[in-house]
C-alpha cells in the first residue's frame, strides 16, 4: 500500500511517499518512506497556475477565471435575495493612445487603470482584463438595475480622472455595458454576450455612458453588424459623396467657403447622414480611409472652383479630422499629397479638429498641428466651448479659427449665459488674432445677434443645408451674396 502527501512548512514544501508492507494477516510488517524537497517545483507550479488564470500585464484574472467566477456566482444566486451583474468596460479611443504614445506607454496606462478600477470595487466584486483595453467586473449582491448602474458609473468616473504622461496629462473616457442575472438559470455565456451587446450600444450612442441590456438591444446589435458589413462594402464600392455647406461672411453676406460633409448613398437605405455611420467608422478604424478620401475630394473641388472662376475667387473648404486621423502617422503626408495633387494653395484647405479631441492629448495635438501648419493649411478648433480647454493650450495650438458650438448659438436671445459665452469666445478669438465662425445658425435673430457681437462667419440651416457639389458650384459661379441668391440655388 502506497501513501503520498505533501507537508508544507514555513518556506518549504516536502513531498512524502510511504510504502507499507502488509502481511497475509493484514498486519503492517514494514514501512519504507522517502521525503523530497519540492519547494522550487511547487513554486514553479504556482507560477504556471497563476499565468494560466491571470492576465500577464495587469495581474488581474483573465477571461477563463472570470467565467468561472461568474458561473459560480450565478449558481448560488438563488441562495440570496439579490442579483448578479456583469459590467463590461471599454476605454474609448484607446487605439489612438497606442498610435500616438506607443504601446509601452499604452501598457503602463492599462496597468494604472486596472489599479484604479480595483480601488472602486465593492467588497466581493471581481475585475478581470479580457484583453486589449476591455475589462469586466462580476458584481455580487446587486440590488436591481440602478445599483448596477451606480457601480458602472463609479468605474467610468475613475477612468475619466486625468493620467499623468510625459509632457502633460491624458484624459480618457470609458463606456460600460451591463447585464444582470436574476436566477441560476441564466448562464455565464449569455451574460457575457448580453453585456457585450450593451457595451456596443453604449459606444454607438456616443460613448462615455452606461447602457443596461434589454431585449431590444439584440435587434440593434444585429442591425449594427449589418451596417458594419455594409460600411466595408461602401468603402470598396465608392458609395460616398461629399456635400458642401456654405460659410457666410456675416459682414457682407458673401460666400467665403464651404464645409465638406460626407454622405453615404446606401443602396437600400438611401442617403445616410454621418451621425448614423461616423461613430461606427470610428469604432472599426475605417474613418481614416474615409476621412482621407474626403480630404482628397475637397481639395479637388477647390481646384475646380478656382478654374471655374478663372482664379478670381479665394475660397476655403473645411474638412473635419477625427481622433484616429489626428493620430495617424501618415496624416501630414496625406494632406500634403492631396494639396499637391489638386494643385491648390495650401491655405485653401482648413482642417477642423474638435476641442475634445485636442484635449485628449494636447501635447501630441500641438506637435501634429504645427506639422500641418508648416504645410500652409489652415486649422480650426471645432465645437469650441465644450471641451474644457485651457487658455494655456489654446495659445500653443497654431490655429486660425475658433468655431462656436451650436449649443451656445441656439441659446442666443433665450439664455443670457449662452450669450455671454458667445461674446467671450468672439472677443477672446479676436484678441488672439483668430477668426470666429458660429455653427448652427437657424434664425434671423441668431444671425443678427452674432453680427452685432462681431462674429466673422456663420453657417447653418438659416443660410443653407449641406448641398451637392453641383449646387455649391452654382453659387461659386454666380459670385453673389446670400440674401439675393442662395435660397434660389
Amino acid at each position: 500500500v502506497c501513501f503520498e502527501d505533501r507537508l508544507t512548512t514555513p518556506g518549504r514544501v516536502i513531498e512524502l511517499c510511504v510504502d507499507a508492507v502488509v502481511g497475509r494477516d493484514g498486519v503492517v510488517q514494514q514501512f519504507v518512506g522517502s521525503a523530497r524537497d519540492v519547494t522550487n517545483a511547487a513554486a514553479v507550479g504556482d507560477e504556471l497556475e497563476f499565468a494560466r488564470t491571470h492576465d500577464a500585464l495587469t495581474g488581474l484574472p483573465n477571461r477563463t477565471t472570470l467565467q468561472q467566477r461568474l458561473s459560480n456566482a450565478i449558481h448560488h444566486i438563488d441562495d440570496f435575495d439579490s442579483s448578479v451583474a456583469l459590467i463590461m468596460i471599454d476605454v474609448d479611443e484607446f487605439s489612438v493612445v497606442n498610435d500616438s504614445l506607443g504601446h509601452s506607454a499604452g501598457d503602463e496606462i492599462l496597468v494604472t487603470l486596472a489599479r484604479r478600477i480595483e480601488r472602486v470595487l465593492r467588497f466581493g466584486d471581481v475585475v478581470a482584463r479580457l484583453g486589449g483595453d476591455e475589462f469586466a467586473i462580476v458584481c455580487n449582491d446587486i440590488d436591481g438595475i440602478e445599483d448596477a448602474r451606480r457601480a458602472a458609473r463609479r468605474i467610468i468616473e475613475t477612468i475619466a480622472e486625468p493620467i499623468d504622461v510625459e509632457h502633460g496629462q491624458l484624459n480618457l473616457k470609458g463606456s460600460a455595458g451591463v447585464a444582470i442575472a436574476s436566477g441560476s438559470d441564466d448562464g455565464s455565456e449569455r451574460l457575457l454576450r448580453d453585456a457585450d451587446v450593451a457595451l456596443t450600444i453604449a459606444k454607438a450612442n456616443g460613448r462615455h455612458r452606461v447602457e443596461v441590456f434589454d431585449l431590444s438591444m439584440r435587434t440593434q446589435a444585429v442591425e449594427r453588424l449589418d451596417l458594419e458589413q455594409d460600411l466595408h462594402r461602401a468603402v470598396r464600392d465608392d458609395e460616398f459623396e461629399v456635400f458642401y455647406q456654405p460659410l457666410i461672411r456675416l459682414a457682407d453676406a458673401e460666400v467665403g467657403g464651404f464645409e465638406a460633409l460626407i454622405r453615404w448613398h446606401h443602396p437600400k437605405r438611401g442617403l445616410i447622414n454621418p451621425v448614423d455611420f461616423i461613430p461606427l467608422a470610428e469604432a472599426t478604424g475605417l474613418i481614416v480611409e474615409i476621412g482621407n478620401w474626403v480630404i482628397v475630394q475637397a481639395c479637388e473641388q477647390v481646384a475646380r472652383w478656382k478654374h471655374q472662376s478663372g482664379g478670381a475667387r479665394s475660397l476655403v473648404v473645411s474638412v473635419n479630422l477625427s481622433a484616429r486621423q489626428l493620430a495617424d502617422p501618415d496624416l501630414v503626408g496625406t494632406v500634403a499629397g492631396a494639396v499637391a495633387q489638386a494643385g491648390i494653395s495650401p491655405n485653401s484647405l482648413e482642417l477642423e479638429i474638435t476641442e475634445s479631441v485636442l484635449m485628449n492629448d494636447p501635447v501630441l495635438a500641438t506637435t501634429i498641428l504645427h506639422a500641418l501648419r508648416a504645410l500652409g493649411v489652415r486649422l480650426a478648433i471645432d465645437d469650441f466651448g465644450t471641451g474644457h480647454s485651457s487658455l494655456g493650450y489654446l495659445k500653443q495650438f497654431p490655429v486660425d479659427t475658433l468655431k462656436v458650438d451650436r449649443s451656445f448659438v441656439q441659446g442666443l436671445g433665450l439664455d443670457r449665459d449662452d450669450e455671454a459665452i458667445v461674446k467671450a469666445v468672439i472677443s477672446m478669438g479676436h484678441a488672439l488674432g483668430l477668426s470666429v465662425t458660429a455653427e448652427g445658425i437657424e434664425t434671423v435673430a441668431q444671425r443678427d445677434a452674432l453680427e452685432a457681437l462681431g462674429c466673422d462667419t456663420g453657417q447653418g440651416f438659416y443660410f443653407a443645408k449641406p448641398q451637392t457639389a453641383g449646387v455649391a458650384s452654382a453659387l461659386v459661379g454666380r459670385h453673389l451674396r446670400w440674401e439675393r441668391h442662395l435660397k434660389a440655388a
